[in-house]
């Protein structure tokens, strides 16, 4: 029987002390994480789930990575279109999703208490060699439109337009790769295609039943620094106005469509129509002046290219 309690005193032991090691261990990895070095990034993270965990990890190692790509920019006295350090530390810290960190894996897990740690490792190269895939890919649609030079047509004005946002993302996209690798950043393609549509020697005019509408286009173009053209014009902007008016249960009802139609070179490149109903118990006319004032709301509301039927270029 004393052999026995001795034992099981011996087990209990030995048991305590495994677990003490473990937990030893698991404070190890937790209180002293791996240095990150010119392979890897690590981060801490811990949460009531592995999962919430992980993704507290990955917020730790982006803000050491916007800390890093700020680093190197400032370093460099880079400023890319107006992407400073700054903004690259605040944009990586807090938009992990939009960094797509793929390259990770979990090296160590713990439970502790009611929730979980967990050591995360990214490897930078890898990332570093699909940013560079990326770039590559964004620079194959955008230079070719930069070296096309100046626009001269409004084909050539929308496809510079079209690019214009991807050519802010690939400058982004540089610059992170710029402070993780030994990628050297060329000149901003966000400033080459905005200088390119300031050089534009596209001149529109426009035409239509309603003034108050060509007004409206007119300082939309201006917004967009775009003159604008009175006669024999290349490109035109055109819109052509109907009302249908009924009465219902005592009121005047005013339906406005409005058909724009943009043509260059006598071919016609785009047509869009818009319409709106407005109501009035005073008059017909009251109503009629109703439907040209939410026309003209809808219009600077929707912006110039959206109302001309170019979706994705506002």
């Amino acid at each position: 029987m004393i052999r026995l309690k001795a034992l099981l005193v011996a087990v209990a032991v030995m048991a305590t002390s495994a677990c003490s090691t473990s937990a030893a261990i698991a404070q190890d990895w937790w209180n002293s994480p791996p240095v990150d070095d010119e392979q890897y990034f690590y981060g801490l993270g811990e949460g009531y789930t592995k999962q919430q965990a992980q993704e507290l990890a990955l917020n730790n190692i982006a803000g050491k990575l916007g800390t890093t790509i700020a680093s190197e920019m400032s370093r460099n006295t880079q400023d890319m279109s107006g992407i400073s350090a700054d903004d690259i530390r605040r944009t990586i810290k807090t938009q992990v999703a939009d960094m797509q960190l793929g390259y990770y894996s979990v090296l160590r897990t713990a439970d502790e208490g009611s929730g979980t740690r967990v050591l995360v490792r990214l490897d930078k190269q890898k990332l570093a060699a699909d940013w560079q895939r990326q770039l590559k890919n964004q620079k194959a649609l955008i230079v070719p439109q930069i070296q096309r030079g100046p626009a001269t047509t409004l084909n050539d004005y929308l496809q510079l337009k079209d690019v214009l946002l991807e050519a802010q993302q690939a400058d982004v996209l540089e610059a992170r790769l710029t402070g993780i690798s030994d990628h050297q950043a060329g000149p901003s393609l966000y400033q080459a295609v905005s200088g390119l549509l300031d050089k534009s020697t596209l001149r529109i005019g426009i035409k239509g039943e309603l003034p108050q509408i060509n007004e409206v286009l007119e300082l939309e173009l201006a917004e967009q620094g775009l003159p604008i053209c009175r006669s024999n014009c290349p490109t035109w902007i055109e819109h052509s106005a109907t009302i249908a008016r009924k009465e219902m249960f005592g009121q005047y009802v005013s339906e406005m469509n409005l058909k724009f139609s943009v043509t260059e070179g006598g071919q016609l490149l785009k047509t869009k129509s818009w319409s709106n109903k407005v109501s009035s118990v005073s008059s017909s006319r009251s109503a009629d002046r109703g439907a040209v004032t939410t026309a003209l709301n809808n219009l600077k509301e929707r912006g110039l290219w959206i109302t001309l039927g170019f979706e994705n270029l506002n």
